[in-house]
């Protein structure tokens, strides 16, 4: 962790100078900045530091209580859904994360950032679709969940997953 900050530190102070910000992701099981605790103490070095939330990512926390924790430093987002269990990279809805309330708690912190689909276009192992997606996917899939809708689903489950 320390290292981690060390670097983070370094790397911010480059990026200001060159008019840019260090946004650093969550990531999954047992990697530095897992949840909104290991996140925080990561950009505590430097109040320059950003988060990019990757909703896909957080296996060990309510991703309403990331946002809630690190609303005002998350710049940028990673979206796509997942089962619970893994890391994913299922368009919204294919899993089981609450959009509703993510875009709810979204709303009450004031994030106005990117809302960026982490997402193969060509169907990954973890899933069955009967086609790819498509742009046209994407667009539909957004403006489903920023009118508060259920997002249209174009898969199935492979039961007992796993990691």
């Amino acid at each position: 962790m320390e290292r981690a900050k060390e670097g983070l530190g370094i790397l911010s102070e480059f990026a200001s100078k060159q008019g840019g910000v260090i946004a650093v992701e969550d990531l999954p099981r047992t990697c530095l900045g897992r949840n909104s605790d290991e996140i925080s103490e990561l950009i505590s070095v430097d109040d320059r530091l950003r988060v990019c939330f990757d909703t896909n990512h957080l296996l060990s926390e309510n991703p309403v209580d990331f946002i809630h924790k690190l609303g005002n430093k998350i710049i940028t987002t990673h979206i796509s859904d997942y089962d619970f269990i893994n890391e994913r990279h299922w368009l919204p809805g294919e899993g089981k994360l609450d959009w509703k309330n993510i875009l709810q708690t979204f709303k009450d912190v004031g994030y106005s950032g990117i809302w960026l689909y982490e997402i193969s276009f060509i169907c990954p192992p973890s899933i069955i679709r009967n086609r790819d997606l498509t742009c046209e996917d994407f667009a539909r899939n957004a403006s489903e969940l920023f009118a508060g809708k259920t997002p249209t689903v174009f898969s199935e489950h492979i039961p007992n997953l796993g990691m």
